[in-house]
Order: structure tokens, then sequence, then C-alpha cells
């Protein structure tokens, strides 16, 4: 009986225990900003590495071409509105005027063709001026984008590193600042088998504290690097400091 009962309260020992994970708590997500544009960095903040960035850009790349440039298409978006204005009233007149007359025995059918070829002749232009709007608003849209891409800004982010500093030339694809979002916070955890398999099953434990929280993905097959182990990702809320070890437990 002694034996039995000694074998009976190492196994309940046994299953209690529970495999501790230690991950590094790191941001969410973690971006290398590349430039959509080229031209000349006229503004690049150094001493914002390594802190959280504000609305204030931190990287500018020289607009000033874009910026006359937007202001001339901008002209020519309020002349060709009044011009599609004018062609659209021309047009329903002798739109009008022909519709009016094409089936009148009293008038000749040189007038008829005329009134016809007339509403046909303002029909084209009004339709050409309608072509170039439609063109001149693209290209509005295009530059309003190329300035909004030539101010880099990432509220609430944390900065790494600047790629970049004032005075430099950039082209499409040159690397500007790497970014990280704090929102929340990704751990990356290796499981044994017994847990990953019957981990949305077993209650967490973050630093010895009761959770909540499940974990947000289990890759099914082992670990290429940790070959006896499955890799799988809790997202936090948030956390006091980055980097540091957090202890987790699947019970």
């Amino acid at each position: 009986m002694g034996l039995r009962f000694v074998s009976l309260l190492l196994m309940a020992a046994t299953l209690g225990l529970a495999d501790v994970y230690y991950a590094k708590a790191e941001p969410f997500k973690k971006h290398l900003i590349k430039s959509n544009v080229s031209g000349k960095v006229i503004f690049a903040d150094e001493s914002i590495e390594g802190s959280v960035a504000s609305a204030k850009p931190i990287i500018l790349i020289d607009d000033a071409v874009d910026n006359k440039e937007k202001l001339y298409v901008e002209n020519q978006i309020a002349l060709l509105e009044n011009s599609v204005k004018n062609y659209q009233a021309v047009y329903e007149k002798q739109l009008q005027y022909f519709n009016a007359i094409k089936s009148l025995k009293t008038k000749s059918q040189s007038s008829k063709d005329t009134a016809f070829y007339a509403q046909a002749s303002s029909k084209q232009s009004l339709n050409q001026a309608e072509i170039e709007l439609a063109k001149s608003r693209q290209a509005l849209f295009k530059l309003n984008k190329q300035i909004t891409e030539k101010r880099i800004a990432f509220p609430q982010w944390y900065v790494y590193d600047l790629h970049v500093l004032e005075g430099d030339y950039v082209t499409m694809g040159s690397p500007l600042v790497t970014v990280a979002d704090i929102s929340k916070v990704k751990l990356k955890l290796f499981l044994s088998a017994d847990d990953a398999f019957h981990a949305q099953s077993r209650q967490l434990y973050i630093n010895d504290v009761k959770s909540d929280l499940k974990l947000d993905q289990v890759w099914q097959m082992s670990d290429a690097e940790h070959l006896s182990s499955y890799e799988a990702r809790l997202i936090l809320p948030t956390i006091k400091q980055f980097s540091q070890l957090v202890k987790v437990e699947l019970k």
C-alpha cells in the first residue's frame, strides 16, 4: 500500500508540472521604410532615434517643384471646369435646336444638316474638355500622393534607425528609416510537442499571473532550428519595457 501511495503522489506531481518558457518582448511589427519617390533630403531628425515619434515629420524630401506644379495644375483644373460648363451649355442649346427642327417640313435639309453638325461638333468639344479635365485631376492626385510621400512621419511608432542624413539624395527603393509598432507586444515561444498540441485547452500564466489570453498562433510543424520544438506566437496588449524576458507557462 505504501509503495502504491508513493507512486500516486509522484504521478500527481508529474502531472502538475508545466514547462516554463521565456521569450523576449518584441514590438508587434517592425518595418524598414523605403522611399517611393526621388529627391534631396532637406530634413532628417537624428535625435528621434531610440524614441517614440510624434506627428512631426522624421524625414522631409524636397517638394518645392511638386508644389509649384500642383499650383499650376490646380489653375488648369479651374479653367477646364469652366470650359466644360460652357461647352455643356452650348451643346444642350444646339441639341435642343436640332431636335426642334429635325422633323419640321418648313426647314430645309441644309438647315437640318447644319444644326446636326453644330450639335455634334459641340458634343466633341465637350468630350475633349472632359477628357482634359480628367487627366488634370489624375495629375493632381499623383502630385498630392508624391508630396505626401515626401513627408515621412510615424506617430507613436518607435524609431530604431535613420538611414539617411540631411543633404542625401534618395531614389525609389532607398532605405529611409526602420520603425516598430509598439502598440502591442509579440512573444515568440518554442513549445514542447505536448504543449503545442494541447495549447488551446491549457491555462496560460504570464510572469506567474493567470491570464485569459490564448496563443495567437501555433505552428503544426516542428521548427527548422529547434528540431524538437514547435513555434508559437503570443500577442500581449502592452508591456512596461521591451526586450525584457517574459515568463510563460501552460498548465
